[in-house]
């Protein structure tokens, strides 16, 4: 960057920084009800939500693309919350969901609490519904945007 004046040294550092999905676009694309992630095109995992790493070959954000999900999964793991943080109703069900894709992504599940405690949901196919705006509090920069799940057919 020696010798370049600086604007050139801008340019060149937006286009060398600019990451291919960055966490806004992916809330404004649950909002829409597309569920994205970025492919590596090193070792072709996919990562979502997105991170600046590929989250199994750690190559950079810069070798990566964006792919829609199929917004279908199974449920590895939940709970129930029933003292959450401040402005959320309690309870409800958070969960890692691992999509078909293979990125396990952390959501909001739209199953009754009562069925969630007894019937034992791991492993149970998910599919995609909606986008969930969790209000922001005092120890947050504003909304929340998190993929809500529900039980498939």
């Amino acid at each position: 960057m020696v010798g370049k004046d600086e604007e050139e040294v801008l340019a060149e550092m937006e286009k060398a920084y600019k990451y291919p999905l960055t966490k806004d676009q992916w809330e404004a694309a649950l909002k829409e009800g597309r569920l994205l992630g970025i492919k590596c095109k090193e070792c072709g995992a996919v990562t979502a939500p997105p991170f600046s790493v590929c989250q199994r070959c750690q190559t950079p954000f810069k070798d990566f693309e964006v792919v829609e999900l199929s917004g279908k999964g199974e449920i590895m793991s939940y709970t129930v919350i029933y003292v959450p943080p401040e402005g959320l109703e309690p309870p409800y069900i958070v969960a890692f969901v691992k999509t078909n894709e293979g990125p396990w992504i952390p959501a909001r599940l739209d199953v009754d609490v009562e069925k969630a405690q007894k019937d034992f949901l791991v492993g149970k196919k998910v599919t995609f519904k909606e986008a969930a705006v969790l209000p922001g509090d005092k120890h947050t920069s504003g909304d929340r945007v998190c993929p809500v799940f529900t039980l498939a057919e």
